[in-house]
C-alpha cells in the first residue's frame, strides 16, 4: 500500500489517538488520517489543504503538518507551550469553546505526536460539547 493510500483509512479519535499513542513517532498515514477527522481535508487534489499538507508531508515536515492542521480545526487549535522533560515531549495546546479558552496536554516522545495527540483530544472535547449545547 503507498504512503498516499494508507491514509484511505477512517477511524474515530479515540481509535486514533490510541494508534499515535502507541507508535515511536507520528506518521504521515497519522498525519492524513487526522487531517481529514480533525480539519476536514477533502480527497479533491487541487485543495489548498491537501496541496499543502503533501508538500510538508513529502519534505518530512511533520510537526509543520500537524500546525496546519490544528490551524484549520473548527475550533481552530493554537500551540499554547512546548516543553522537553523525562525524555518526552509535552503539548499544550488552546481553543476556544462557547467564549471559554480550554486546553488540552499530551505527552509524547515524538514531538510531532505530541502535537497531534494534544490537537486530537482538543477536537474530541470541543466535539462532545457542541454536541451537548445543541441538545
Amino acid at each position: 500500500m503507498t504512503a498516499m493510500r494508507q491514509h484511505e483509512v477512517t477511524l474515530g479519535v479515540a481509535e486514533l489517538h490510541a494508534l499515535i499513542g502507541n507508535a515511536r513517532r507520528l506518521h504521515e498515514h497519522h498525519v492524513w488520517m487526522c487531517a481529514r477527522l480533525i480539519a476536514g481535508e477533502t480527497r479533491y487534489h487541487a485543495h489548498p489543504l491537501r496541496r499543502r499538507l503533501f508538500t510538508l508531508v513529502n519534505a518530512e515536515a511533520l510537526t509543520e503538518a500537524t500546525l496546519l492542521i490544528a490551524a484549520r480545526a473548527t475550533p481552530p487549535i493554537s500551540v499554547d507551550s512546548i516543553r522537553r522533560g523525562d525524555g518526552a515531549w509535552v503539548a499544550r495546546v488552546n481553543y476556544r469553546q462557547c467564549g471559554k479558552r480550554r486546553s488540552e496536554t499530551a505527552r509524547h516522545i515524538d514531538l510531532a505526536a505530541a502535537l497531534m495527540l494534544s490537537c486530537l483530544q482538543a477536537h474530541r472535547r470541543a466535539r462532545r460539547q457542541s454536541t451537548r449545547s445543541s441538545r
